[in-house]
């Protein structure tokens, strides 16, 4: 019988932000896994962009050009993407801020087979 290894919803990343700047969740290594998942949370006047990066050694990340059709634009909401099929070992959600201030939270999860 195989062994399945899953990651349980989880908070990668939250802070109060409001200095324009780029924050990056933590990793999650989702080796072995079929698919990931990110959910940005944010409150408050939040404007911004977010991407989905991914490494192979967990320390140069790269953008894969997933396109995210509703980041934060001034006003409190969340946005949940679904991936699968990915043939990398780590990814992360990077949140790039150009105004206003809020809450910042960043949920991940992946599931094996």
């Amino acid at each position: 019988m195989a062994s399945y290894r899953n990651i349980e919803p989880t908070s990668l990343y939250s802070a109060t932000i409001s200095a324009a700047a780029t924050y990056s969740s933590r990793s999650l290594d989702i080796a072995h896994l079929q698919c990931a998942a990110f959910q940005a949370v944010w409150t408050g006047t939040l404007t911004g962009s977010l991407i989905i990066e991914a490494s192979l050694d967990g320390t140069n990340f790269d953008d894969l050009g997933i396109s995210i059709t509703a980041p934060p634009a001034g006003s409190a909401g969340h946005y949940l993407i679904n991936m699968s099929d990915l043939a990398v070992k780590y990814v992360r959600m990077t949140y790039t801020h150009t105004s206003g201030t809020g809450l910042f939270t960043v949920y991940g999860s992946a599931k094996g087979a």
